[in-house]
């Protein structure tokens, strides 16, 4: 594999402005060369797509995190995504970036959204899937401010608000993130959607582990479930934000 990205980052003469990646979460020494680094600096649209699987309670395995999210290669590699890619976006105007379902980027203590002020000066369309809200990201559109024309998030969390103060760092809520955002005051957003997780109401996502998504609200248990529902059925409209956390072997938690 990383052979692959040196021969395709050695092409001086290339006229390739749209890259998408489906990245499996290793470390290869090609995404450190200036080859490489050369060669994403002129792609103007960006998307990678990041693997990550569950496996099942081992017993033979106990102790290790079950979700790759929790992972110490898994958040290894999410930190150094700066230096290996996003640092060298100089061209990009669109990114794209979806984590796996199984390792959301952004929680707190896990694999991060390793964003920086400094990064792609020239992006205008921002979409990011299964991504934690946090102060950092709230920073980074501030300094895209006269850049940034779009953003869209698409399953994304904040954290659960247990103060009203804005933290200075790591996970926020949407109403801080709001906040940041309009202190910032944009001068090129023109459209900002997010579309809200489909599980409105506390649910442990373990409960079955081929596939945490698996759990629709019409099969939610307890009061919480019900009148949750009872709200969205007499207003579908009405707007709803997903909040959640990860645990080292419980994997993602979630409500609204």
């Amino acid at each position: 594999m990383s052979e692959t990205y040196a021969l395709i980052s050695k092409n001086r003469n290339h006229s390739t402005t749209d890259l998408h990646l489906y990245l499996i979460p290793l470390a290869l020494e090609s995404y450190l060369t200036p080859d490489f680094h050369d060669f994403l600096s002129s792609i103007e649209t960006f998307t990678i797509e990041i693997e990550g699987t569950t496996r099942d309670l081992d017993p033979k395995r106990m102790g290790e995190p079950l979700y790759v999210g929790a992972r110490d290669g898994y958040i290894h590699f999410c930190k150094k995504l700066s230096s290996y890619m996003f640092d060298h976006l100089d061209s990009v105007k669109t990114v794209k970036i979806v984590a796996p379902k199984s390792g959301p980027l952004g929680f707190d203590y896990y694999a991060p959204l390793a964003f920086t002020a400094n990064q792609m000066p020239n992006l205008s369309f921002l979409s990011l899937e299964l991504v934690c809200i946090s102060v950092e990201l709230a920073a980074f559109f501030a300094a895209h401010k006269t850049s940034l024309e779009e953003i869209r998030f698409r399953d994304c969390y904040g954290a659960f608000e247990f103060q009203d103060s804005i933290p200075k760092s790591g996970m926020c809520s949407w109403r801080h993130l709001f906040d940041h955002m309009s202190d910032a005051q944009p001068e090129s957003l023109g459209r900002l959607e997010i579309t809200p997780w489909q599980v409105p109401f506390w649910a442990d996502t373990t409960q079955d582990r081929s596939t945490w998504s698996a759990i629709d609200l019409r099969y939610g248990e307890g009061d919480d479930a019900l009148e949750a529902y009872e709200i969205l059925d007499k207003n579908p409209e009405r707007p709803v934000f997903a909040y959640g956390s990860l645990g080292y072997e419980d994997g993602l938690y979630v409500r609204i």
